[in-house]
């Protein structure tokens, strides 16, 4: 720390010497100052988890994808230019910049078969994830828009037709729920009886309002977003349904 001194009369014992403007204190030291440099472990970190939640979304997206591919080649053929919905679908997996092999994957599956042409089989998982949520997965190893449609309009052929619930879905479209062991009989009475038809059908594990799990835990969800990211790349995974009140 510099100190100036101040003008004053220089006694005559000293009048040999040359004064000096500023003196520095023996007791004190230079310092200075400067911002704190981060090891950037904070900024790598934030970067990781982005990846992280990136990955997981875009392996959903993949699957949905993916999906919808199987879907319109088991409905309508896998020849695109015969099908105009796998038409769309191709073009939507292009957009999203889904693998070669994943889209041939999905059409051969819609098909019933394997890359390599062999039949596939269906195969059914049960598993506890952590935290108690319960996961069902299936697998084979080996959307039509529709507006102005009010499920009550079509109750009474529903329950003619042995439905035991009706009600619209996400995408707008009028949907049934059966026992599976009534899947086709059901769909097929009601689509005589409503002169509607019929987009696809479905079996699906529904879980017991009681058995419903909350997961609010940031920690748990990490965890069940990973596995379930790690399950969605395995091209043999069909469906992933859980006993939770969050949707992943």
């Amino acid at each position: 720390m510099k100190l100036h001194s101040s003008a004053m009369e220089v006694p005559h014992y000293l009048r040999g010497l040359r004064p000096r403007s500023t003196y520095v204190c023996n007791a004190c030291r230079l310092f200075s100052s400067s911002p704190i440099s981060s090891s950037g472990h904070s900024k790598w970190s934030t970067i990781k988890h982005d990846k992280a939640r990136n990955d997981r979304a875009k392996s959903k997206e993949r699957q949905m994808v993916s999906k919808e591919i199987s879907n319109a080649t088991q409905l309508w053929g896998a020849d695109p230019k015969f099908n105009p919905r796998l038409t769309l679908a191709l073009s939507n997996a292009k957009r999203a910049s889904i693998p070669k092999i994943v889209i041939e994957s999905a059409i051969a599956r819609g098909q019933g078969l394997s890359v390599t042409g062999q039949a596939l089989e269906a195969v059914t998982i049960e598993a506890m994830f952590p935290g108690s949520v319960a996961v069902v997965v299936e697998c084979r190893v080996t959307m039509e828009y529709r507006e102005g449609v009010n499920a009550d309009q079509y109750l009474d052929e529903a329950i003619e037709a042995g439905a035991i619930d009706i009600v619209m879905d996400k995408k707008n479209r009028l949907t049934l729920f059966t026992d599976p062991a009534d899947t086709k009989r059901v769909g097929e009475t009601f689509s005589k009886l409503s002169g509607l038809a019929i987009e696809e059908r479905e079996i699906f594990w529904d879980p017991n309002k009681d058995t419903l799990v909350e997961v609010q835990d940031e920690e748990h969800v990490k965890t069940l977003e990973d596995v379930l990211c790690a399950l969605r790349e395995n091209p043999t995974v069909q469906e992933i349904y859980l006993n939770t009140t969050e949707s992943f």
